[in-house]
């Protein structure tokens, strides 16, 4: 059995009932086991989500928080009431494809793993399709770690997982924006075995609101603090987090707007830009995280295909 862990705060009614639609539906022989928490009891449609959940899964849990605890204390909740042997997650505002569960299980069955995450394609509030972010094949192993090094490609909404993952690693720690790649992190230093499909399961809602736009620059300086900490072979130290630097954040945000409206920008508008992202650490930040985005799976993934052909071990490349 399969549990879904998922939370609602505040979302509009129409994006919840798409994503809760799109995961009782799925095209598979396994249960599913819906564990809701609404984090919210002010939440005006707790009634109408109850009855769309309990007519919609055979088996479900929904838990309605006294007062706002915030998304990893709901999510930790959500994993103590939760039965399957598999453990899953999924946004309130996404939508899975209805072959979702189907193709991680597969993955994960088929490669000996304990904890996969798929691609995704990133869809406006409206749900225009914005970017598809997938790409041939699967990364596991050393070409992972390469990427999870760099910055968190296991997006969130795609979990899926053997509970003993999530047993062992006690669940989520308190790191706000992160506490995703926090995991992952957890996940590859206590040697679980993670991939990452190529092939895109879930629709992620681009929401303007949302915890991780709202709050970018702290996710983009803890992000960066999580790293150094796991390439030194350290776990990172909740008690020690870093200060924000308030000058910085604005600066940070100030790029982003300027990147916004780059399309409209003269090319020496362009070349501004590019120099003002380079002369500090928190342009730095944001060009990193595109250029990992938009090239590094697809490197990886090349020079994969390229030692698979002429038969070269990955640890012989030094991958």
């Amino acid at each position: 059995m399969i549990s879904i862990l998922m939370t609602v705060y505040k979302e509009p009614l129409k994006w919840v009932e798409k994503a809760l639609d799109s995961i009782s539906n799925q095209n598979i022989d396994e249960v599913l086991e819906l564990v809701l928490v609404i984090d919210n009891p002010n939440y005006l449609y707790i009634s109408d989500i109850k009855h769309i959940v309990q007519s919609s899964f055979d088996k479900n849990i929904i838990i309605v928080n006294d007062v706002n605890k915030g998304l990893v204390e709901s999510l930790n909740i959500a994993f103590l009431h939760a039965t399957g042997n598999y453990i899953a997650r999924m946004d309130c505002d996404d939508i899975s494809f209805l072959d979702r569960f189907n193709e991680e299980l597969t993955f994960l069955k088929n490669n000996n793993l304990d904890f996969v995450a798929s691609s995704i394609i990133l869809i406006s509030e409206e749900e225009h399709q914005l970017a598809d972010l997938s790409f041939s094949g699967s990364l596991s192993g050393k070409y992972l770690n390469c990427v999870q090094g760099k910055q968190n490609q296991f997006w969130h909404p795609t979990w899926l997982m053997k509970r003993k993952v999530m047993k062992d690693l006690h669940g989520y720690r308190s790191i706000p924006s992160v506490e995703d790649y926090d995991f992952v992190l957890r996940a590859l230093s206590n040697n679980f075995r993670l991939g990452l499909l190529g092939k895109a399961t879930v629709k992620k809602r681009f929401n303007r609101l949302s915890i991780s736009e709202m709050d970018n620059y702290r996710q983009s300086v803890y992000t960066q603090w999580l790293l150094e900490k796991y390439n030194s072979g350290k776990q990172a130290d909740l008690k020690n987090l870093p200060v924000i630097n308030k000058q910085k954040e604005l600066r940070f945000y100030e790029v982003k707007k300027m990147l916004a409206i780059r399309k409209k920008m003269t090319m020496s508008s362009k070349v501004f830009l590019f120099v003002k992202m380079i002369s500090n650490t928190e342009g730095r930040y944001i060009l990193k995280s595109i250029f990992v985005q938009k090239y590094q799976i697809k490197g990886l993934n090349f020079i994969k295909k390229v030692l698979t052909k002429f038969k070269v071990r990955p640890s012989d490349a030094g991958y």
